[in-house]
């Protein structure tokens, strides 16, 4: 979906499966809502879509290249 001509919107899912196919760790994740604010529940990343309306990442490299 990332590399077409077409514009694509991308999902917190779907950022998360391209940094585990690119080799890119995640360090630290936090899902925004509508005002920019962390959602105040504590829920795994693949349940952010529902509730959050974005998402911050820091990321490193990952391992063996």
């Amino acid at each position: 979906w990332y590399d077409t001509a077409n514009i694509h919107f991308c999902t917190i899912k779907d950022f998360v499966q391209l940094c585990e196919e690119i080799n890119v760790k995640m360090e630290r994740a936090v899902a925004l809502d509508l005002y920019g604010r962390p959602v105040p529940l504590n829920l795994p990343w693949w349940v952010w879509n529902m509730f959050g309306e974005q998402g911050v990442f820091l990321l490193s490299r990952g391992g063996g290249k």
